[in-house]
């Protein structure tokens, strides 16, 4: 029954997906003004800066329209999950709440479809919030299914009844006039993220086996992906909104396929979470993601800051130090890399992979350690010693092949 509930749930979704294609494309060839210029509308100076790029307007909203297929991955990746794991109810929410999410919640075809059929907005904003509550079960059931904690059910499941409240009120009730559905719906899941992540750090310490904590870490990146992007997109958008004009049109012409690029990120690592977490190690994955997206702010710090600095100090000895600064502060950049490198890595490794760091100098001592000792006993006590230190078992021997009696050592 659920998976009969599930199918025709899922063509409902495909089907609302299908359809806001052409209202996508419409809406994009209509040129706008002023405060009416959402999204990826053009203004009149918009298509003629984009026809002086040799680009006409129904290329770009061809491609702007064509572009949201890249949101078929969400709902790809919810097919081959509940294709695998249907058989468990925490495979059928993943899914589904993956093809909510990804071509409803994330399309802007489909929001320009609803300004087209406004009556249908309150189904629309139901369907909405079914992927938002959704995810709000998935953040607190996943990897197994359970809620674990205990008390993390009595957090969910009002949370689900807030994002599902509103919507279900207005299509009931036509003559309830709400326009806050989305933003309930939307509340609730970004609190459900908050509390689920406090949660789900619980559960990792304190419930989970290791295969657990594996699928448990790919769904943390993936989030922690998702988090970023939306907070530099919102803080980008919100303190700096590109005014209606040519610099908005080039803005949109590269930011917009970034950002459907770096939303598969989720869907992708929920998949290999379920089906296929050994794929890879994602110890290693988030290691360098931290170390290198760290190295990336500093440098773009320090570049910043030495070209600012060094233009003025330029300028007041020379009166001409813009091309001075730049050469200077890409070769600065260029000599700091590999030293600020390797600091940060020796940070991240201390502060977040404590015993990857521990054993790493632990072999690297014995080695220097033993590569001038001739003393056989010395030796064996050193390696010991450091398999103790690096495993951490709870008994260890050493045995060698030699024709002496010599006593093994054993700890």
């Amino acid at each position: 029954m659920a998976r009969i509930f599930w199918v025709i749930l899922a063509l409902v979704y495909f089907g609302l997906f299908i359809a806001a294609f052409p209202a996508g494309y419409t809406a994009r060839l209509v040129i706008c003004e002023g405060d009416n210029c959402l999204g990826s509308s053009l203004t009149a100076e918009e298509v003629d800066a984009l026809e002086d790029l040799g680009l006409s307007h129904q290329f770009y909203a061809g491609f702007f329209t064509v572009l949201e297929v890249l949101l078929l991955t969400w709902a790809a990746t919810g097919l081959i999950i509940f294709l695998r794991r249907s058989g468990d109810w925490i495979g059928l929410l993943v899914s589904m709440a993956l093809i909510a999410i990804g071509i409803n919640g994330l399309s802007d075809n489909v929001n320009l479809l609803i300004r087209q059929i406004p009556a249908f907005a309150p189904l629309f904003n139901l369907l909405e919030a079914v992927g938002f509550a959704l995810m709000i079960l998935v953040i607190f059931g996943f990897p197994d299914g359970r809620f674990v904690p205990s008390w993390t059910r009595y957090v969910a499941i009002p949370l689900v009844v807030v994002a599902l409240a509103d919507p279900l009120l207005a299509l009931v009730l036509p003559r309830l006039e709400s326009t806050s559905g989305s933003i309930a719906a939307l509340s609730a899941l970004l609190i459900g993220f908050a509390v689920g992540a406090i949660a789900q750090i619980q559960r990792f310490r304190n419930h989970s086996n290791l295969e657990q904590r594996q699928q448990t870490k790919w769904v943390i990146f993936g989030f922690l992906v998702l988090l970023l992007v939306a907070l530099i997109w919102t803080f980008t958008i919100v303190l700096f909104p590109p005014s209606p004009g040519p610099g908005r049109l080039y803005f949109n012409l590269i930011s917009l396929p970034i950002l459907l690029l770096l939303l598969l990120a989720l869907p992708i690592t929920m998949t290999l979470s379920i089906l296929r977490y050994r794929l890879f190690d994602i110890d290693i994955v988030i290691k360098r993601t931290v170390v290198y997206g760290a190295l990336t702010i500093v440098i773009l710090i320090i570049y910043f800051v030495t070209v600012l600095a060094l233009q003025s100090t330029f300028r007041a000895l020379t009166g001409q130090g813009d091309q001075l600064a730049i050469v200077a502060s890409t070769l600065l950049i260029a000599a700091l890399f590999n030293p600020l490198r390797r600091r940060i890595q020796t940070a991240v490794n201390r502060r977040f992979f404590r015993g990857d760091y521990d054993a790493a100098q632990a072999l690297s001592s014995f080695a220097e350690s033993v590569q001038d000792e001739v003393d056989i006993d010395r030796m064996q006590a050193a390696l010991l010693t450091t398999v103790e230190e690096t495993m951490q078992p709870g008994h260890v021997s050493l045995w060698l092949k030699e024709s002496s009696m010599r006593p093994n050592p054993e700890r």
